[in-house]
């Protein structure tokens, strides 16, 4: 196959004489849609596709017809070759179960990803938001200031207590007030079976150096009970390990903010996968403490974590070493965000993208070509 011939029969269009303002998943899966169109947007307002884009990933493991699945791969195809952009292609290999049905689009999306990717084998991403990164790196308080906390706030951890004592400990030392809350739930009901068991929960706990009491709260994630219990309390602070999607019943509890820990440079890397996507873009591997909103990763930034990762040449490696790190870059957050030097850094939501869970031919990519993992 001739695929630059192929690639040009592809991509040709024409400018429509009123072009579509919107595109919804449904205007892609369940009609055969004007090509011609979506390859005149995509080329000038790619960003129209995001909603569409989002609502053909939730229902990637739902059941498609054979027609719906077609227009999926053959929507990525295009957008990947128009814009580049790397999280089409990794929703192709998911759809297309990596080119094993779409033989002829796959060598073309093979041969566009090769030629993305550089002399240090990271995928093309726009310069300005490397430039940028540095810039906020640069300019980190968080990081790089002294800070004088109002140690009379008080402060809640919420979620696994088996990640907490070291926090607790910390936390104490430095005077503040701190409890713990327990939420049983998780979306895996085999992870919930064992979380159910307050004795096991306890023990492994103790195991991970948290002998301080913790309160469970065995509702369902959205229950207000949740909310009138924290509220009672009066938090100021929050920090969570929790698994599930948090609501306004949760997040409204702190006065100031529920702190997250997402491993990933915000406001340029949400969603999964990130610290996999940071490698494959080359941004560095930086954690980001940000106010947890209803949005995705979208609440203000307090500030970044910037371990040393030098050396490390695996994907796992890397989640081991931001693991390791927790307890430092959460105690500093924490500490900043109850001083007066305080200044939120703005999650620009018009700034980077969301990223979904990486498809295992990219994060074997990843690992051997950009890490070097033999």
């Amino acid at each position: 196959m001739d695929i630059n011939r192929r690639k040009d029969e592809l991509l040709r269009f024409s400018v429509p004489d009123s072009p579509a303002l919107s595109f919804s998943g449904k205007d892609i899966l369940d009609k055969e849609p004007d090509w011609n169109d979506i390859k005149y947007n995509l080329h000038t307002r790619p960003e129209i596709f995001e909603k569409a884009f989002f609502s053909i990933h939730i229902k990637k493991k739902s059941s498609f017809t054979p027609e719906q699945k077609q227009r999926a791969i053959q929507f990525f195809v295009l957008a990947y070759l128009i814009t580049s952009d790397v999280r089409y292609f990794n929703e192709y290999l998911w759809f297309s179960d990596n080119g094993n049905t779409s033989a002829n689009d796959h060598e073309l999306c093979l041969a566009h990803f090769n030629k993305n990717c550089g002399k240090n084998k990271c995928h093309s991403i726009g310069p300005s938001e490397l430039s940028i990164t540095k810039d906020l790196l640069q300019g980190d308080v968080m990081r790089n200031g002294t800070h004088q906390p109002d140690t009379k706030l008080r402060v809640c951890l919420i979620g696994n207590p088996v990640f907490f004592g070291s926090i607790h400990r910390e936390l104490k030392k430095a005077g503040f007030h701190v409890e713990q809350f327990f939420i049983p739930y998780h979306p895996n009901k085999y992870i919930r079976f064992i979380a159910g068991n307050p004795l096991l929960i306890k023990a492994a706990s103790i195991l991970k150096g948290n002998p301080y009491k913790f309160q469970t709260l065995n509702f369902d994630p959205k229950d207000e009970r949740i909310k009138t219990i924290l509220d009672e309390r009066r938090f100021d602070i929050g920090f969570h390990k929790l698994n599930f999607i948090i609501r306004k019943n949760i997040i409204d509890s702190f006065r100031i903010a529920l702190i997250n820990d997402h491993w990933g440079m915000l406001p340029f890397l949400r969603g999964k996968s990130t610290i996999a996507w940071s490698v494959l873009l080359g941004f560095p591997v930086i954690p980001s403490l940000h106010f947890t909103e209803t949005g995705i990763d979208s609440g203000p930034i307090i500030g970044y974590d910037q371990p040393d990762v030098s050396g490390i040449n695996s994907l796992e490696g890397l989640r081991s070493k931001i693991r390791q790190t927790l307890t430092g870059r959460v105690v500093q957050a924490i500490k900043y965000l109850a001083s007066p030097q305080f200044k939120a850094v703005p999650n620009r939501a018009d700034q980077g993208h969301t990223y979904y869970e990486m498809h295992p031919w990219l994060v074997e990519y990843t690992e051997k070509e950009v890490l070097g993992k033999s």
